[in-house]
């Protein structure tokens, strides 16, 4: 190898190494930048939302507290006691075994028929119909015999067939109706804490005048919930309940929270609200505005409650249904489960998040880390524990690693196409340049010496 070559080869040894040195610089530090940018990011969206839900389960306490000692609430929890004892007088056994046979009916052709392939164990009529005669007749005027369809029965408010309860319920179902809807609860309950009997509701499921203590009901977290109010020492606290799959409510996931209900300190009933899930859907996901809210194409913000499950929806199920359910089955996931994904339109109580983040949240902490999240993808996570009495539920907010660098990625396309355009200049240049040095010092080696 001559001079001549030997200097081209070296300029363009150093042309190749700074311009790959200076991509591999701008890459190492841009991943950096552009990660340290999507953690603050998805930091202050988890703490905005953190208090947003907070906030917003303080307010239903509150609520709940508020409205269990409005005079109105008081009044109706006494007088819809009184109208349901009365009915239980004056029913004939062979009446009260005609009325059980209707109803039956409607368990089996209605209400079991929506339930039963929602779970794995087939339940029966006679685990939930009622004994009271008063319970039984309700449920015949208010839900069987309603002519509006399932999900309409909260339509019917005026039964002359029930007698004094109708008065009371002509009465007071249309501003128990109107509050339901303004604070888009699911539902609403007056409950007699002593019998366990559901005395009132706004929607009318087979929870209206049945007994959580006695039917199937005993094994639902609103029972639940019940008795632990009945038994606690006086307090005008509400108390919440975590999701659980709720027969009534075909199995659907269902929170509830309740507070005791006082008459010149005597506790005379109990007022409860099932929980809106799609007011807790519409905080975390923004109204289904993820990208304008600054989780782009894949970033998505969720509850997961102490099963590792979730207590929201998530944005996959919403944005790419058809996908979201194709991986589902790809990965063997039980087929209950995803029908009943398909079915309610939701992944609470259904989806589980056993993640690193999620881990993490649960034991208290805070703090954001790089890992795969419940699709098996890798992701940027921001984590924190809610502060909500009773629950135990934490936040997550993630987004693709992917997306986070994808960015990066176009960067470095640009840079890279301007770096090559640079490199080629500089290799004919140098070409150019070793090929007229060499060559006048050929003309001048060439010339004779005096």
């Amino acid at each position: 190898m001559n001079t001549e070559q030997k200097t081209f080869y070296t300029i363009l040894f150093f042309g190749i190494t700074t311009t790959f040195l200076t991509l591999f610089i701008i890459y190492y530090n841009g991943k950096k930048a552009f990660t340290l940018i999507s953690k603050d990011s998805l930091t202050a969206i988890r703490t905005a939302k953190k208090l947003q839900i907070e906030t917003y389960f303080n307010q239903i306490q509150n609520q709940c507290e508020t409205f269990a000692q409005d005079f109105m609430i008081i009044n109706a929890m006494k007088e819809f006691k009184e109208a349901f004892e009365s009915l239980n007088n004056g029913t004939d056994n062979d009446q009260l075994n005609m009325q059980k046979k209707t109803l039956s009916n409607y368990y089996d052709n209605e209400f079991l028929a929506r339930l039963n392939p929602h779970l794995s164990i087939k339940k029966n009529a006679e685990q939930f119909i009622p004994e009271k005669s008063a319970s039984v007749l309700l449920q015949n005027v208010y839900i069987a015999e309603n002519p509006n369809p399932i999900g309409q029965k909260d339509k019917l408010t005026d039964a002359p067939k029930a007698g004094s309860y109708n008065e009371v319920h002509a009465k007071y179902h249309p501003y128990l109706r109107n509050f339901l809807e303004k604070f888009k609860y699911y539902d609403i309950f007056l409950i007699d804490h002593v019998s366990g009997v559901i005395l009132y509701t706004v929607f009318k499921e087979i929870d209206f005048a049945n007994n959580l203590f006695t039917t199937e009901l005993k094994k639902s977290n609103l029972a639940q919930l019940i008795k632990q109010i009945s038994q606690a020492e006086k307090t005008l606290h509400a108390t919440i309940i975590d999701y659980n799959f709720y027969d009534p409510s075909y199995a659907a996931p269902a929170a509830f929270i309740a507070t005791p209900i006082y008459e010149n300190d005597i506790q005379i009933g109990v007022l409860a609200f099932q929980m809106p899930s799609d007011q807790i859907n519409l905080y975390m996901t923004d109204d289904k505005e993820w990208e304008k809210a600054g989780l782009g194409k894949t970033g998505e913000a969720y509850l997961i409650g102490n099963d590792f499950s979730m207590r929201s929806i998530s944005r996959f199920l919403i944005q790419d249904r058809k996908n979201y359910l194709q991986q589902l089955k790809n990965e063997k996931t039980d087929s209950l489960i995803i029908k009943n994904i398909e079915t309610f339109d939701t992944t609470i109580l259904l989806q589980r998040v056993n993640t690193k983040s999620a881990r993490k949240a649960l034991k208290g902490k805070t703090g954001e880390i790089e890992t795969k999240d419940y699709r098996g993808l890798k992701v940027l996570s921001a984590f924190a524990p809610l502060k909500i009495k009773g629950l135990n539920w934490a936040i997550l907010v993630e987004k693709d690693k992917s997306e986070i660098l994808s960015s990066l990625y176009r960067l470095m396309i640009i840079i890279g196409f301007w770096n090559i355009l640079i490199l080629l200049t500089l290799i004919f240049t140098a070409f150019l340049f070793t090929r007229y040095i060499f060559s006048t010092k050929k003309i001048k080696d060439s010339k004779p010496k005096h």
